[in-house]
């Protein structure tokens, strides 16, 4: 019987346990969610993605004793690369607003993302809870990546402060600003003079709630950063993200 890519589930597994002898493992969690709740029985099919690109088809063959599922390879599927990569620098808002942010990123397509904490952020995460949440995001990303059909997971970076990731060096071909300010440049005129140049890799800073510092504004342009406005209305800070990336898809 064939099977719509639809009805076919879609997992995650590591890269380090896709073999090389024509079978895949997929770990206890993933397995868990396979057979208890989509109730997958042995010899359905599976597509099976690592984040890094590679995705495959394959058949389900059974459990395994640490709790895992067995599958046999089928087929792999082409190798989906980006034409240009995109890094989000999100400050971390408050609430669940992180994590609605890195599903809507990771559905639009981003290649990294870096949460920051500036002068204004509210939220301050440290030692174990850090830990916990970076753990909690990771899940999410997965989640939107096998929900939306995407083989590759952007790189959840550590929590860094803005100034670290500015020291870090300016490791973008374009690096865009989403300001208030009035001396910001509109987003579609910056496109379209940065789309003869071809960047291929882009950053964007978004800031928090109150948005950046005048001197976090000043030291980002300093750094090489170009602000950006992002129309006349204010966006929240876990709109405008979602805003930009919807354009730079389009535009690039």
């Amino acid at each position: 019987m064939a099977f719509s890519s639809s009805q076919i589930p879609r997992c995650y597994t590591p890269p380090s346990l896709w073999s090389d002898n024509g079978h895949i493992s997929l770990p206890p969690g993933e397995a868990h969610h396979l057979l208890r709740v989509l109730r997958t029985e042995p010899g359905r099919r599976v597509l099976v993605f690592d984040g890094t690109g590679r995705e495959a088809e394959t058949e389900l063959i059974g459990t395994l004793e640490n709790g895992g599922a067995e599958l046999k390879l089928i087929r792999e599927l082409p190798m989906t690369t980006r034409s240009v990569e995109i890094e989000l620098l999100q400050a971390i808002p408050k609430g669940t607003r992180m994590e609605i942010i890195l599903q809507k990123a990771t559905e639009l397509g981003v290649s990294a993302i870096q949460p920051i904490i500036t002068e204004r952020t509210i939220v301050r995460l440290a030692g174990q809870k850090l830990i916990t949440k970076h753990e909690r995001w990771s899940k999410t990303v997965v989640a939107a990546a096998k929900q939306c059909g995407v083989a590759s997971l952007p790189r959840m970076k550590p929590t860094r402060s803005f100034t670290e990731c500015l020291e870090n060096g300016n490791t973008w071909d374009l690096l865009l600003l989403c300001s208030l300010a009035d001396t910001a440049l509109p987003l579609r005129k910056v496109l379209k003079d940065q789309k003869l140049k071809k960047p291929r890799s882009i950053g964007i800073l978004i800031g928090p709630e109150g948005d950046f510092s005048d001197a976090e504004h000043a030291a980002a342009v300093t750094a090489g950063a170009i602000a950006v406005s992002l129309g006349k209305r204010i966006l929240r800070t876990d709109t405008a993200p979602l805003y930009i990336l919807s354009v730079l898809d389009y535009v690039l």
